[in-house]
Formats: structure tokens, sequence, C-alpha cells
């Protein structure tokens, strides 16, 4: 009976059989479909977490930095690091921590995550794409560059001494405002990229999982209705007394499913385990529904949570502006309950008025555009607030718009910042108008941006026609110092852009169009972006051209005064010459008289004559000195002198006037060592012979005292300082006296002048001689007391051995030098020998006055004159003399051409040459030993200096 009953019910089976594989399968895709939904909401949210997370991470470290420089309170600082910490992964990150707002100081332990995660690890786990990725790299630099700016805030707060101001402009300016402002763009961007990307796919498999959902609802429903036409049908089957199977029914109705149904065929079905086995396939499916419905329960209250937290105002508008959603913060703006917004008219919840004033971006919303615009709105507490909003439209698969997304930022701190900057700019900018120094900026191809109100002054050009100029624009012509086109590789601006650095104080002219000039001094300096970049450069000038026109004014008045000055040296050096050359004749002539038998009377005469040349050459080398010091001719020759010996013979020249007067000389030589020094020995002389002469001058009776002394100098093995004091028992100087002795042509009175004669040029000489030395004359004095007089010069050194004289010439007191005879070791000369000897003078006076000389030191020598310089060439050049006397202004050839010919045409480099001249600069000294002169013999000559080259040079 049951094969038969399954034969007529085996339709019925084979439909059931394969509704159920199909609703098997349709479950299964349903599962698949909702876990591919649930990692795809799960890689939406966790990719909005990191987005949302970038946001308010950097909203927090911008509040934390400006609160930290604002109160000073290191709270606000270690929270700062800490978040850094966290981001970095070095720190556990709270749970919960993109909604906590960043509480972790209250966090338990217990909710620290056990794993240490960085930001950049965290981006690892969420499948973003390539150019979502980019994105998070340009935000991770840019929040980067801000965390920079936000510590040398730091720095410069904490190093500066609370440089508060300072410190916050850096977290208040421009560039700061620029890199937030681009973070949150690119934030946005994040997001929307995001949104684009996940909500379509999410939307499509929440489709798929709708779809699944019905067909596996459809087939369920299917196979009750085939088992109940299947019941139907075995009704059909029964046969028998129908009270029986009204039994049967009954029975079964009454829960006894272990009734028998009676077939037809008599054969008997019992269904108790066929509705307990669909019982249990029901009780499956309605638990699988259950657990569906608190999954989605939990995913809304994720997704209300997610929006809940996001810093911005979210509300979702459909196509007939009725709202359908709004964020715990979109609702706190407005100051509404959820029940009064959702459900509620766009008009009705903006107010009539903005919603008026955002119509326009309604309609463009539903056009399919993305709006983006700002709002000043007034606040539930009565302030006044600016918005930043987004319209983002809901399209269908048609295309149609079926709502909106509204997107909207409160920036009114922003906006207050921007005002703030503003005024700062408009501060700014008053205050580089009002300068006197012209400012320009440039761009890196060198247009001009920038210009203030003393840049359109100063280059005679209106601002607004600057601004859009290139640096080296023809609108000026630029020049050098000597009106030469200024070449345009080297203006400050060029170079601050091609080589990147500083230029200062470069000054060039400049010619506007209408042909006027000026002289400015410029500065340029290059600019870079936060990134290091150069972005161009930025020059301030002023305009010298008055102290340019003064400085010109003041070379034309130098060249003027050098100009009279060089005349005026050339003046007394020709005076110097005509003097000198007849005074030469004078002095020489009358050393030789008074070398002959002369009566009393005669010998008196020669005695004045000699007195009055000596007094006539002292008076014209002063004259001279004086003149040469002023024009600037006044020269160290430095060379190697050894002091002892140098002393000695300084003495030996003013023996004859102490001995005169009756004086004493003491000498307190204080020299550690035998040395040599390094200085200029004639002007070193020239200062102690002024200075014994004045003291011998102004001292009847006492003494005259020379002290030297060294000291060492720090930081140097090299060199000395020595001290040369003279001191004498003379009328002394008043005190208010002792400026006016330094003055050139004064004395301390002028009764000095009548009772003790001279120029009163003999301690100015000194004073302005040691200048050179880089030193000064100092006096101690009181009238009828003696003076002191003392000065150091600071010389190198160099030890050596004692030299051949003695110690004893030197004695640490000398009394009258009638007794005393000082020796000198002297050349040997052979005067037996026949030295062939060539004078070149040109005036016969002197000439006769030199042979006369040479004729009485060296009887059998054999003397050539010549008037000429080629006349002294070809003497030469016949006679080879043992020793030539050259003057050197001659006609025909002068000394100078005559000695070259010598040295360098006939290559004689042996032949001992002597200049005889009355140029007695030391610049005419250099030139004669340059040229390969060996010695320099000043006029008036000194029988004495004379006898001494003589012997110098034919010694051998």
């Amino acid at each position: 009976m049951s094969i038969k009953i399954f034969r007529l019910l085996k339709p019925s089976l084979w439909i059931l059989f394969i509704l159920a594989i199909l609703a098997l399968l349709s479950f299964s895709f349903f599962i698949w479909s909702d876990n591919q939904t649930k990692i795809l909401t799960e890689n939406r949210i966790k990719s909005l977490e990191i987005a949302n997370e970038i946001v308010a991470t950097n909203d927090e470290l911008t509040r934390l930095s400006r609160n930290y420089i604002a109160t000073n309170e290191k709270i606000f600082k270690e929270d700062y690091i800490s978040i850094l910490s966290i981001n970095n992964g070095e720190r556990p990150r709270p749970l919960n921590y993109h909604v906590s707002h960043w509480n972790f100081r209250d966090t338990d332990k217990q909710d620290l995550e056990s794993k240490l995660i960085s930001f950049e690890e965290r981006v690892q786990l969420v499948d973003f794409t390539d150019n979502e990725l980019q994105i998070i790299h340009n935000i991770t630099s840019i929040s980067k560059d801000i965390q920079n700016i936000e510590k040398k805030s730091f720095t410069l707060f904490e190093e500066k001494s609370l440089k508060r101001e300072a410190a916050l402009d850096l977290l208040f300016n421009k560039n700061y405002r620029n890199l937030r402002s681009n973070l949150m763009v690119l934030a946005q961007n994040l997001c929307k990229s995001i949104e684009n990307r996940t909500k379509p796919n999410i939307e499509y498999w929440k489709k798929i999982t709708d779809i699944l959902r019905i067909l596996f609802l459809i087939l369920i429903l299917s196979l009750f209705i085939i088992m109940l036409l299947s019941y139907f049908n075995l009704r059909s089957i029964l046969g028998g007394d129908p009270n029986l199977v009204y039994k049967t029914i009954e029975s079964i109705g009454n829960g006894n499913f272990n009734t028998e149904i009676h077939l037809k065929e008599g054969t008997n079905f019992s269904i108790l385990k066929w509705l307990s086995l669909m019982q249990g396939k029901l009780s499956f499916a309605n638990l699988e529904r259950t657990e569906f419905e608190k999954t989605l329960i939990i995913k809304e209250k994720f997704i209300r949570w997610v929006t809940d937290v996001f810093p911005g105002m979210l509300g979702y508008w459909n196509k007939d502006l009725i709202c359908v959603y709004a964020n715990t913060n979109y609702l706190e703006w407005f100051g509404k309950s959820n029940k009064v917004v959702v459900g509620s008219h766009l008009k009705d919840v903006l107010t009539e008025e903005i919603y008026n004033l955002n119509l326009e971006y309604i309609n463009d919303v539903f056009k399919g555009r993305n709006v983006q615009f700002e709002r000043k709105i007034k606040k539930v507490d009565g302030t006044i607030g600016f918005t930043l909003a987004h319209y983002i439209p809901d399209m269908n698969e048609e295309g149609n718009v079926e709502g909106f997304l509204a997107v909207v930022t409160d920036i009114t701190k922003i906006k207050e910042i921007d005002l703030t900057l503003e005024r700062n700019q408009k501060h700014l900018e008053y205050v580089l108008d009002n300068l006197i120094t012209g400012i320009v900026q440039i761009n890196i191809v060198g247009e001009i941006i920038y210009a203030n109100h003393a840049s359109e002054i100063i280059l005679n050009i209106k601002r607004n026609a600057i601004s859009g100029l290139y640096y080296n624009s023809k609108a000026w012509k630029q020049i050098d110092e000597f009106n030469n086109p200024y070449p345009p590789e080297k203006l400050p601006l060029a170079i601050a852009l091609k080589e990147n650095r500083i230029v200062s104080n470069i000054e060039h002219g400049i010619i506007d169009e209408n042909g006027n000039w000026k002289w400015l001094i410029v500065n340029a300096y290059p600019i870079y972006d936060s990134n290091s970049n150069l972005t161009g450069a930025i020059a301030n000038f002023i305009d010298i051209t008055k102290r340019k026109l003064g400085e010109r004014s003041l070379m034309q008045a130098k060249e003027i005064a050098d100009s009279a000055s060089n005349a005026k040296s050339e003046f007394l050096a020709n005076m110097s010459h005509e003097i000198r050359t007849p005074l030469n004749a004078i002095i020489g002539f009358s050393d030789l008289i008074a070398d002959t038998k002369l009566n009393e009377e005669q010998s008196l005469y020669v005695n004045l004559i000699q007195q009055s040349s000596i007094s006539l050459r002292n008076l014209i080398n002063n004259i001279l000195d004086f003149s040469k010091i002023e024009a600037g001719k006044y020269e160290l020759d430095i060379q190697k002198i050894d002091l002892k010996k140098f002393i000695h013979q300084t003495i030996d020249l003013i023996r004859y006037q102490i001995v005169e007067k009756n004086l004493n000389l003491i000498q307190d030589i204080n020299l550690k060592e035998n040395t040599y020094f390094y200085t200029d020995e004639l002007k070193l002389r020239q200062i102690l012979l002024n200075l014994f002469s004045n003291s011998i001058k102004f001292t009847e009776k006492g003494f005259i005292k020379l002290i030297i002394n060294e000291e060492k100098i720090e930081n140097t093995k090299k060199e000395k300082m020595l001290i040369f004091i003279v001191e004498d028992s003379g009328i002394g100087i008043p005190k208010d006296k002792h400026k006016e002795i330094f003055e050139a042509f004064t004395q301390a009175d002028s009764s000095t002048t009548r009772k003790y004669g001279g120029t009163g040029l003999g301690l100015t000489i000194c004073n302005k001689i040691l200048t050179i030395f880089n030193s000064k004359l100092e006096v101690i004095s009181e009238e009828n007391f003696g003076s002191k007089f003392t000065f150091k010069i600071r010389a190198q050194f160099e030890s050596h051995r004692l030299d051949n004289y003695s110690e004893e010439l030197l004695p640490s007191t000398i009394g009258n030098f009638n007794n005393k005879t000082f020796q000198v070791s002297a050349n040997k000369l052979d005067l037996n020998k026949q030295f062939k000897i060539l004078i070149a003078e040109d005036n016969i006076i002197n000439m006769l006055l030199t042979k006369s000389i040479i004729q009485k030191k060296l009887p059998l020598a054999i003397i050539f004159e010549a008037e000429n310089g080629k006349l002294a060439l070809d003497i030469y050049k016949r006679e080879k003399p043992d020793l030539i006397f050259m003057d050197l202004q001659m006609p025909e050839m002068n000394g100078y051409e005559v000695t070259s010919a010598i040295r360098t045409v006939v290559n004689d480099n042996k032949t001992p040459i002597i200049a005889l001249t009355a140029d007695n600069f030391l610049s005419d000294r250099e030139k004669c030993l340059k040229l390969g002169m060996n010695d320099f013999i000043g006029k008036p000559i000194e029988t004495n200096t004379l006898e001494n080259s003589l012997k110098k040079w034919l010694k051998n």
C-alpha cells in the first residue's frame, strides 16, 4: 500500500525535493552574500574610522598645541606627545579610541589593547585603493609638516623666554591654516572616495541578499503550498468510511500524530515523523531569521554611532526634501530633537530665510552636482556661526537623484582666525606701506607679485603697474658705478634665485622712464615653502641718492685736495733739491776748510758757518719731514738692527752738544739678552735725536737720562715691546701746556722761541712718526722740574751673540764727555792703493766738493768726472771704475737710466754704485736699491758719511 501511495505522490515528492534543493542553495548564497556585505561594511567602517580619526587627531593636536602655548599648562603638551606615541605604535591604543575624544588619561589599563599598532600598520589592515593610499600618504606628509610647525612653536615658546606671541603666530599664520585646509580637503576627498567606492558595492550585495532572502522565502512558501497540495492529494487518495477519515483527522487534530491514515488502497500512512522533520526545519529557519535581524540592529546602531562621532554635521534629505536622518551634531546645531527634525521639511528645519538662500544649491544637487558653499547662521544661543556645507547627490542605478547627503562643518573658529589674520595682514600692509624702505616680492620666474608704497615712490612707477613686471624689466634702466648697464645676472634678486643665498648691501643705480636716476642699496633673500622648495625671493632697498651725491662731492674734494697735496709735495721736493744743492757745498767746503791751518779768527768764522749750516739743514729736514708726513708719504723701512750698537751710534751723534753744555748723560739699558730687533732704524734714530736735542736745548745744567726697557707680549714668542724714556732736569713744561707742545709750529711759551730758538716742529714730528709705529709720545713734566718723554714700539726680535764691540762702550752712567772716548772698530782701507772712482754730477760745485773729500781721504785715487749721464756710461764702459758716485738728476741720461744700463745691458752686478741726491724720500731710496744701486747718500753730504761709504765699499 505504501508503495502505491508513493507512486501516487511521486510527482509531488519530486517537486518538493527540487524546491528543497533550491531553498538550500538560495539559503547558502544568502548566507554568503550577507557575509560579503558584512565584510564590505566592516571595511568601509574601518576606512571611514581612519579618515575621520585623521581629522580628529589633527584637530586635537592643534587644540592641544594652541592651549599649551596660550596657558603654559604642561598637561596639554603631555597629551600631545601621548597622541603621537599612540599613532606611532609606541603606546597601546585605548579601546574605542576613535570615539573616546582622546580622554586617555582617564582610561583604565584594562581598556588598552595589548598590541601596539601604528597608524601605518592600521592602514595596511584595510583594503584601500592605490588612489586612496596616495591620498593617505599626502595626508600623512601634511600632518608631519603641521606637527613640525607645532613642535617648532613649542621650541620657540620654551627657548625664547615665553615668546608666546611669536609661537602663537606659527599656529595661526597663513601657512599653518593652508596646511590645515589642505588636510581637510584631502580627508573629505578620502571620505568621498571611500563612499563612492564602497556604497555601490554594499548596496549591490544588499540587493543580492534581499533577492536571495525573497527567493528563499518564496521557495519555503512553495514548499508549504506543495505540501498542502500533497495533503489534499493524499486526502483524495484516502478511502473508506468518511467517519473513519473524520476520526482520523480529529485524532491528528488533537495532536495524536500516531494515528494512521487509511488510504484508498487500504494502506496506512503516519505523518508524525514527516511533520517533526518539517517542524525542525522551520525552527532552524526562524532561528536564522532572528539572528539576521539582530545583526541588522547591531549594524544600524554601529552606523549611527559612527555618524554621531563624526566631527561634522550629517543629514540626509530625500527627493521631497524630507529629513530621513540627522546625526547628533546636526541636531545640537539647530537645538532640536531627532523627532522634530526627522520627518520634517528642509524649510522648517533651516527657516525660510536660509532655505531661500540655499535654494540654488538644492536645485544644483538635484541636477546631480556636488555643491559646496559657506553660510553665516545664527545659532541657538544667539551667537553667529559660520558653516561650510557640502551637498552630495544620492543617485540610483538609472541616474536619478533620490535625495542628497548634507555634510556641514562648523568653521566659526577658522573664520575668526581668518578675520584676525586679515586684520593682521592689513596691519602688516599698513606698516610696510609706511616704511621708507622699498619692498618687492617675486615668484620663481622673476615676476613681481607684491610692491609696497615706498617702492612706488623710489621706482617712480605706480604700484599696480609694478606688479606683473619682472625684476629685470626695461621699465627702469639699472646701471653700475660707472653708469654702465648693470649685468642682469648680478642683480641681487637674480643671485638670490639662482644661488639660493642672501645678498646684502649691493649698490647700483636706476634710471626710470622719465630719465631720472637714483642710487639704491639693495638686499635680497630667497623664499621657501614648507617643503624647503624655492618659491621666489624678496628684496628691500632704500634711496641713497643724496648720500651718493655727497660721496661724489667728497671724492671730488679729495681728488682736489690730493692734487694740491701732491703739488705741495712736488714743490717741497723740488725746493729740497734746490736748497740742498748749495747747502751741500757750504757744509762740505766748510768741513774741508776746518781741516786746514787757520788762525783763531778764521776758525771762529768757519765754526759759525758750520753751526749755521747745520741749523739750516736741521730746519729743512724738519720742514720736509713734516710735509712728507702730512702728504702720507712717510713709510716704515723695516731692517734688522743691533739695538745696543744702534744706541751707541745715536749717542755719538749728540756727544759734542752734551760736552759743550757740560751735561751728564745717564743710561739705564735693560735688555735681558743680546738680540737683533726689526724696526726702522732711521726713523727711530730721528725720534731719539729730536728728543735728545729738545732736552739738551732746554737743560742748562744737570743731566739727560736714557732708559730702555723691554716687555714680553702675551700670545707671541717672536715680538717684544720696547719702552724708550728720555728724561732731563731742564726747565720743564707747565701742565696746561702739555697738549700745545705737540701742535705744529707751537711752543709752550712765546718767550721760549726768543730765548732758545726753534720752529716747534720737533715734538710734532716725533709724535707723527710714532703714529706710523702705532704708538704715541707721552709726557710727564712740571715747570722747573724737568721733563720725561716716553714712547713704546712693538718689534720682532732675534737672539745673537755679542758683536765685535765692547759692552764698556755703553756704561750705565756717562759723566762729562771730555774724558770719555768712544771707539768703534773701523773698516780698514788701504790708502796706498790706486782706486778708480767715477763721479757723475752735473753741478760743478757739488762735483768739486765730492772730488775734494775723496782726494783728501784717498790721495792716490784716480777720479773720473762726468757732467751728464751719457758721458758717465761711456767712461764706465772704457775705464771699469772700482766705485761710482751717481747723481740722480742729470741731463742726457739720469742716474736711474745709467744704473739700469750698467746692471742689465752691460750685465755688471759687482761694481758698487752709490746714489748722491738731494731727493731724500723713502720712495727714492727704494727705487735706487730696486734698480741695483748699492747705497744711498742724501745731500747735503757730510764728510764722515762719505768717508764711511768709501771704507765700506772699497775695503775689499
